[in-house]
Formats: C-alpha cells, sequence, structure tokens
C-alpha cells in the first residue's frame, strides 16, 4: 500500500470514529443534548479535526442518516432480487427488514430515534437532501407491489401508500419484541412476525 492510500485509509478510518461516535451519543443522550466537543471526546480526536470532516453537528447526522437509509435501501433491494413473484418479494422484503433490526441494531435505532422526534431537526436545505434518502427505502416496496398489480396478483391498490402501510405494520411489530418478557412471554415472536406479514399480503391479493 503507498502512502497516498495509507493516507485516504486513515482518514476514512477517522471519519467513521467520528460517525460512530455520533451515533452511540444519539441513542444514549438525543440529539439535543450533544456537542461536537462530546463527539470528539468520544471519538478521541480534537474539536478542530471534526470541522475537517464535518461543517457541524448537523451535517454529522445528515451523512449518518444518508448511510442508514442508503444500507437499508440495499438490503432491502438485495432481499426482493432473491425472490421469485411479488407475494415472495414481500415476505423476503419484511424478514429483511427483521434480521436487519437484530443485525444492524445500532443503525436501526438511528431510524428509529429520527422516525419516533416530533421536532424537526435538520434545517431545510439539509432536511430536503436527508428526504431523499428517507424516501428512497419506501420505493422497493412500492416497486414489488406495482409489479404484483400488473400482473394481477394484487389488487389495483396506490403503490406508494401500501408500501407505507408495509412498513409502518413491519416497524410497529418489529418494537414488539422489547416487549418478549412481558406481552408476548408465551408468544413465538417470529410466528407472530410473519402472521403479521401474512395479514398485509392478504389485504392486497386480489379475489381469485
Amino acid at each position: 500500500m503507498g502512502l497516498k492510500e495509507r493516507r485516504e485509509r486513515e482518514k476514512e478510518l477517522k471519519r467513521q470514529h467520528i460517525l460512530n461516535a455520533a451515533r452511540k451519543l444519539l441513542l444514549e443522550k438525543g440529539y439535543y443534548n450533544i456537542s461536537i466537543r462530546q463527539i470528539a471526546t468520544l471519538a478521541e480526536i480534537g474539536v478542530g479535526t471534526i470541522y475537517s470532516y464535518f461543517k457541524s453537528k448537523e451535517d454529522i447526522y445528515a451523512v449518518l442518516s444518508e448511510e442508514v437509509f442508503d444500507l437499508l435501501y440495499h438490503t432491502m433491494n438485495s432481499a426482493a432480487d432473491k425472490a421469485s413473484g411479488p407475494v415472495d418479494k414481500i415476505r423476503r422484503t419484511g424478514e429483511a427488514l427483521l434480521e436487519f433490526s437484530n443485525d444492524h441494531c445500532m443503525y436501526y435505532d438511528f431510524i428509529d430515534y429520527f422516525i419516533s422526534t416530533p421536532q424537526v431537526i435538520f434545517p431545510n436545505d439539509i432536511k430536503d437532501h436527508v428526504d431523499y434518502y428517507g424516501k428512497r427505502i419506501i420505493e422497493p416496496v412500492s416497486m414489488v407491489i406495482s409489479d404484483g398489480i400488473a400482473e394481477g396478483v394484487f389488487r389495483d391498490v396506490d403503490p406508494g401508500q401500501y408500501a407505507l402501510i408495509f412498513f409502518g405494520s413491519v416497524h410497529g411489530f418489529i418494537h414488539f419484541r422489547k416487549l418478549k418478557n412481558t406481552v408476548l412471554k408465551n408468544e413465538d415472536f417470529q410466528k407472530l412476525f410473519r402472521s403479521n406479514l401474512e395479514c398485509f399480503i392478504a389485504g392486497i391479493m386480489r379475489n381469485q
């Protein structure tokens, strides 16, 4: 590895240290209780170094949002590509979201934080950019539903609207996992999750 490549690799590692520290602090303290100095301290770098990578705290969390949404988008597309037919694609996409919440817990919790917070965090110029990535995760499900309608498998519904219903249903059910020692103590969560997916599918199937 040459000197230039080594420096680029070190630069990217430092950038990831900053992002990882910011993500960890968000889940511990909440966005409005975090400062650039706290991020720098956790990342074990100087405050000035952070500003050589990011313009502001908002910029850091905008980049994190883009990375998380992008990873989720590709995860869902990959799951759909491995399936055959729209029904199987819906099932596999739902399972992929559940696996994502398990395998990338901090990423999923990061998304959840920004979904659940009532405040608008980013200024308009940054918000528009982040919203593009956020809306993009709807596309894989919307496209599957569109294909299912074209093939005569699904009813003639609004694909974008039903993609949002799909996400609301799956996201909400994933939260039920936190009740495994109380409400769901004697239940099989995986089985319930799949039943939830089947209810969604049944709701959009064309009557035979």
